[in-house]
C-alpha cells in the first residue's frame, strides 16, 4: 500500500483493518534512522494493533512483535526514560561518536525493550 507521500504512508483511514496485520515497510536511504523511528513508526503500531512491524533499509532489517501486556503509555513512558540516559548508554555499549546517528534509535529502542521485558525486537545488518 501507498499514498505517495513522501513523508510516510498514512493509515488511518483504515481504521481497526490493521489489526494483527503484518506491517511492512522500506526506510528510504535518505531519510532512514538505522531502526524504527520512535515518533512515527512506533506510535502508529501501537495504535493500529499490528501483530509485527518490519522495516528495511539499506544496512539493516529490523523487527517488532507486539509485546503481551505493555500499553502504548508504559513504552512511551520507558522510552522517554531510556532517551535521557542515550549518552551513558551509548558509552555503556561502546558505540564510538561516530557511529551515532546509525546506532542512537537501536540503543534506544533495544534498551526499552530490555527494561520491560520485552523480548521481540531485533536488528540484523545486512550483507
Amino acid at each position: 500500500m501507498t499514498d505517495n507521500n513522501p513523508k510516510g504512508v498514512d493509515c488511518s483511514y483504515l481504521g481497526d483493518k490493521l489489526k494483527g496485520s503484518y506491517n511492512i515497510h522500506t526506510h528510504p536511504p535518505d531519510s532512514t534512522q538505522f531502526s524504527f523511528s520512535t515518533d512515527v513508526d512506533l506510535p502508529a503500531f501501537f495504535e493500529d494493533g499490528s501483530a509485527v512491524m518490519e522495516a528495511v533499509d539499506y544496512k539493516y532489517r529490523y523487527r517488532f512483535e507486539r509485546p503481551d501486556g505493555i500499553t502504548w503509555e508504559q513504552w512511551e513512558t520507558m522510552r522517554v526514560q531510556v532517551e535521557n540516559e542515550k549518552g551513558s548508554l551509548l558509552v555503556s555499549r561502546g558505540i564510538e561518536m561516530d557511529n551515532y546517528e546509525e546506532n542512537v534509535k537501536h540503543i534506544i529502542i533495544d534498551e526499552t525493550c530490555r527494561r520491560l521485558g520485552i523480548k521481540a525486537y531485533s536488528r540484523e545488518k545486512l550483507r
